[in-house]
């Protein structure tokens, strides 16, 4: 038969001591390491606090941390309210409700225990019920873990009547997650849609949680992985001392931003940017970060139509990808446009016909330029931006040697993405606000939008 054990005086576990009477009834000063602290009596784990084990060393019984140390925060360094010492690290954490993983009593707020399948590693947290019924009776039955502790243990598959794929009870239903301790490692809850994403992004970014995109860093300590940032996570989401894009935005692509997960240079972050350019353009934000004018072309400055000029072929500039471009002259004058042969072209550099504007149709029908139409913006992860395209009025507009193309052929196949139609041919007619003539073939026009 199990002695009887003295009552608990005071709660003083894990308190520094030097002899039994800087510990009070219940409990002995004991050496936990290189220190010595007071320990509880006890004769099996029910009569510990949650994170403790009892422990036998000789005849004594004691209730002594499931990590054998008592750090700091365990008594002599207490945690705020709502928050749980880690025995382990030794700081304090947030605690973990009801059905949340865990790995240790420890883990779970105050009245929780960290219950574990058979075999299992990890459990999730339940209630304590050696002297309060289970809140959930339905779900839930009060009984001994086997350890002297009694627990609320479930009566159902998973916790709360959830189960995977969805395996915790959130408002009234089972979700992926609930909070990023419901996920893996290498993963954040995304607490829109209550799934588990990946944490990482690519290109050396990560996701945060406050807005779910991707930045260099959500807080001080990411940015450590920078040998040369300072530590500090700027508001924007970039480590101060962090050269952004590796150095390599230019003045026409000035600023660094993450596009679907990788950093790139981008023209614009907001209208202010765009109007250095022209008064009379805004920025497309995420995921375009370009500027347009009213019309919806890609911006270019006030009355200039095209920078790259050229007397041959040899006056131009590679194209993005390391191609030649070639040397248009117009009207047999001595001053020529550089253009790619492949037909892009960005209205600066790649250039279109004198007076004739360049448009990135993916943009364009992106923006919001067909708002009037009624459509929907289509999903940006469908798209692929950089489809620009000079428009024209005749065949000699087009100097790439592309045709001029009627854009009415889009009425045609635009239900090949739902939604598609509506946006660029409302009741079958293409509209007003899409440039009527643009010199692309049609071959080009559906590996550029499909």
């Amino acid at each position: 038969m199990s002695p009887e054990l003295p009552p608990i005086e005071a709660v003083v576990d894990c308190k520094s001591c030097l002899t039994a009477g800087d510990c009070k009834t219940g409990y002995t000063c004991q050496p936990v390491g290189a220190e010595k602290h007071c320990l509880r009596d006890c004769n099996n784990d029910g009569d510990c606090l949650a994170g403790y084990t009892c422990y036998a060393s000789g005849t004594q019984k004691s209730c002594l941390p499931i990590s054998y140390n008592c750090v700091p925060c365990s008594f002599d360094s207490p945690c705020q309210d709502g928050q749980c010492c880690d025995f382990g690290t030794g700081k304090c954490k947030e605690c973990r409700d009801v059905c949340f993983t865990c790995t240790y009593d420890y883990d779970c707020a105050t009245g929780l225990r960290c219950f574990k399948q058979w075999g299992s590693s990890t459990g999730f947290c339940v209630e304590e019920c050696s002297e309060t019924e289970c809140t959930d009776t339905a779900r839930f039955e009060c009984s001994d873990n086997g350890k002297g502790v009694d627990i609320c243990q479930p009566t159902t598959e998973g916790c709360g009547g959830c189960s995977e794929p969805t395996p915790f009870p959130f408002e009234g239903g089972c979700v992926d997650c609930r909070n990023t301790d419901d996920c893996g490692d290498s993963e954040i809850c995304n607490t829109l849609e209550h799934k588990c994403v990946p944490s990482t992004c690519g290109d050396d970014t990560i996701r945060c949680e406050a807005d779910m995109k991707c930045h260099q860093c959500c807080t001080d300590d990411d940015c450590l992985r920078f040998p040369e940032a300072t530590g500090v996570c700027l508001e924007d989401g970039t480590c101060d001392g962090v050269v952004p894009c590796h150095g390599l935005c230019t003045p026409d692509f000035p600023l660094c931003r993450v596009v679907q997960g990788v950093e790139q240079c981008v023209q614009c972050a907001i209208d202010t940017d765009c109007q250095a350019i022209n008064p009379v353009c805004t920025c497309v934000g995420d995921p375009f970060y370009s500027c347009i004018d009213d019309v919806g072309a890609i911006c270019q400055p006030q009355g200039v139509f095209c920078q790259a000029t050229c007397e041959d072929a040899g006056d131009c500039p590679p194209t993005s990808t390391g191609g030649a471009m070639e040397c248009a002259m117009i009207d047999g004058g001595t001053t020529g446009f550089c253009y790619d042969p492949s037909g892009d072209c960005d209205g600066s550099v790649y250039c279109c016909a004198p007076g004739k504007k360049c448009f990135d149709l993916i943009l364009l029908m992106n923006s919001g330029m067909m708002g009037s139409t009624g459509g929907t913006p289509m999903d940006p992860s469908m798209l692929q931006s950089g489809s620009g395209y000079c428009e024209c009025s005749v065949a000699e507009d087009c100097i790439n040697g592309k045709s001029c193309t009627d854009m009415s052929v889009l009425c045609t196949v635009a239900g090949l993405v739902a939604g598609f139609g509506d946006l660029i041919c409302p009741g079958g007619v293409l509209s007003p606000t899409m440039p009527q003539k643009m010199c692309l073939d049609f071959a080009d026009l559906l590996a550029g939008i499909f």
